[in-house]
């Protein structure tokens, strides 16, 4: 407001009046204050980490604009939640629970004019809220009325929310001030979208973290974790002097629970085993499952071998309680124990120390606990000395590609197996059942399996119109590239006279993760490439009766466990006349490999198996090399 005198006329000195010029700014005030309000709730929120925080944060960036929103509550909408409604954030309320009550929140279903806000998306107002409504009394001017606001920001356009918000009875519910509560609900909505999808992120990568540190059977630590955790586990017992010894169990009897009761009996063992080693280890060790029936338990602080021996009698005499799975199994196990020191100061050669104690309590009978010394000493060091002359050899080129012939049950030589022999300079010529254990310990047996797929394309590995087999290990099968290389042999092998190139997939994989083993089979066959798996530790028919069997197999084959002896013992007679049967209803063939004498090929000829390997049929001969790179 300002004022100016009224002259009657320019020689008058005395004014004749006052003329008082009003200037209404109201508006003006009330925008920018709105617009800080804004500023403060889109300040607040930014750093807000899950809807809750800033929920919280706008709440509490407008308690200091109760001018215009005198109280508030904030609501996300949780259908399948009871109450459906959950409070995140409120300002300007005395007593909070009694003001939610009042409002409905906490019914188990949405009151009638809060339930029609969420189904319409449009905006509703409450003309007379109840006169004990317990709205902080202060400065602020007083309520009587409120405005229910959705929070629309799903991908269908559903609210997610509300927000509840006071209407000062000192202005005007003009457009303008809808407008204004319409921005603040748009922001809050933007906002916890912004953080829910933020949640669903971080979530993810946790649950991704987990998953990659978890054995998803038992939730146990699996094999990186543990490592990790024993290596940084050392670096500390090295600064405080302190040892941290390793328990490797490994359990007896488990493959026969598998054999006889199913995959889905063994998976609940394997559970009960978990939870037993979790109750009886000391405050602060660590359980952890290696692969199959193999658990470690990590032991920091410990003050000499004595406590770990106790802990291991501890483990063994939880198994001894039986369990019961459909009927009761008893059940045993072997543990070994290393303990850190100068000799054992790195993860990977504690952990097999403890695996070669393991070794030889098991050799001296099950339930035993044994100790690493010198004498298993000695062994680990032959065991590293293999390794690392098998790491030499891949490396240098000591292999040598060898292939074995694949009999019909006629007596027709029909296809061959390509194989790698290590020409090793003291031993001789070590054949895959030498080298397979060795690899696996040197982790060497995917690149064994590179090294047999490069010279499959420079070699002539097979006679005319014969088929060609490879078997895979698991870190061979699962390389993508690997496969790929695999596939890429089709074209040149059927144009030097190979009709069928057939992959072996190790029966490991589909007991580990039969998805990805049946991706697998898929992506072969798809190109051209017959898949069979290789039966070495289970059975095609407990396999098929899980349901895990990939789809894409065309072929089983058998080890020696199903063929030694078959010729004089009517059980394995009978177990393997029936796997056969069983295969062939499923329209599977059925390999048979370590066909040794002439009494076994006469017997697995007569149960009708469809092709035969083994010294019986034929040695492995070399191949040489076509030249081809």
């Amino acid at each position: 407001m300002s004022y100016s005198p009224i002259h009657g006329s320019p020689a008058e000195e005395t004014a004749a009046g006052v003329l008082a010029t009003v200037l209404d700014t109201t508006s003006q005030v009330l925008a920018a204050r709105r617009l800080v309000c804004l500023r403060e709730i889109a300040v607040a929120v930014a750093g807000g980490r899950g809807r809750r925080a800033v929920c919280g944060a706008a709440a509490a960036a407008l308690d200091r604009f109760r001018d215009d929103l005198p109280f508030g509550v904030i609501l996300l909408h949780e259908p399948r939640m009871r109450p459906a409604l959950r409070p995140m954030g409120t300002w300007g309320l005395a007593d909070e629970r009694v003001a939610l009550g009042s409002l409905g929140v906490l019914d188990d279903e949405p009151p009638n004019d809060l339930a029609g806000v969420l189904a319409s998306g449009q905006m509703g107002v409450v003309d007379h809220l109840p006169g004990s409504f317990p709205v902080r009394v202060d400065e602020s001017p007083p309520a009587g009325s409120l405005v229910i606001l959705p929070l629309t920001q799903d991908a269908e356009g559903r609210p997610i929310g509300l927000v509840l918000a006071g209407i000062s009875s000192r202005l005007v519910l003009d457009p303008e001030y809808l407008d204004f509560v319409d921005l603040v609900a748009g922001q809050i909505a933007a906002a916890v979208t912004r953080a829910r999808t933020d949640e669903a992120q971080r979530a993810k990568a946790a649950d991704a973290l987990y998953r990659a540190w978890h054995d998803p059977l038992t939730g146990l630590l699996n094999r990186p974790a543990l490592l990790d955790r024993l290596d940084r586990g050392l670096r500390r017992a090295g600064r405080d002097q302190r040892i941290i010894g390793v328990l490797f169990l490994d359990l007896d009897g488990f493959k026969s629970v598998n054999d006889t009761l199913g995959h889905q009996a063994g998976d609940d063992l394997l559970r009960t085993v978990a939870t037993r080693l979790s109750g009886v280890v000391r405050p602060g060790d660590v359980v952890g499952r290696l692969a199959g029936d193999e658990f470690v338990v990590l032991c920091e602080g410990a003050d000499g071998p004595e406590d770990l021996l106790t802990v291991g009698k501890r483990v063994l005499t939880a198994l001894d309680e039986p369990i019961e799975l459909g009927r009761t199994v008893q059940l045993g196990g072997s543990v070994g124990i290393a303990w850190s020191g100068p000799e054992l100061a790195d993860a990977e050669e504690l952990l097999n120390a403890a695996d070669m104690a393991m070794y030889a309590a098991k050799k001296s009978g099950s339930g035993r606990c044994v100790a690493y010394d010198e004498r298993i000493r000695a062994a680990l060091a032959a065991k590293l000395q293999e390794t690392t002359e098998l790491r030499r050899a891949v490396n240098s080129d000591e292999l040598q590609l060898r292939v074995a012939p694949i009999e019909s049950r006629d007596s027709a030589v029909v296809g061959f197996e390509a194989i790698p022999c290590w020409r090793h300079p003291d031993l001789g010529s070590v054949g895959p059942e030498g080298i397979e254990p060795v690899a696996r310990d040197a982790r060497l047996t995917g690149d064994i399996d590179r090294w047999v797929v490069e010279n499959i394309a420079r070699t002539t590995p097979t006679a005319h119109g014969a088929q060609l087999w490879v078997r895979m290990s698991e870190p061979g099968a699962t390389d993508s590239r690997l496969r790929r290389a695999l596939i890429d042999l089709v074209p040149a092998l059927r144009a030097a006279g190979t009709p069928v190139l057939t992959v072996l997939l190790p029966d490991q994989l589909v007991q580990r993760d039969h998805r990805l083993a049946d991706m697998i089979a898929a992506e072969l066959d798809t190109a051209g490439v017959t898949v069979g798996v290789d039966f070495t530790d289970t059975d095609p028919v407990g396999t098929a009766t899980d349901d895990i069997m990939p789809s894409k197999i065309r072929i089983v084959r058998l080890g020696a466990r199903h063929v030694h002896g078959v010729d004089r013992s009517g059980v394995s007679r009978a177990i393997l006349a029936g796997t056969v049967r069983f295969a062939h209803l499923l329209d599977l063939r059925v390999a048979v490999r370590s066909v040794d004498t002439p009494q076994e090929l006469a017997t697995v000829r007569a149960l009708h198996c469809d092709l035969i390997q083994g010294a019986a049929v034929g040695t492995a001969t070399p191949v040489q090399d076509n030249g081809q790179r």
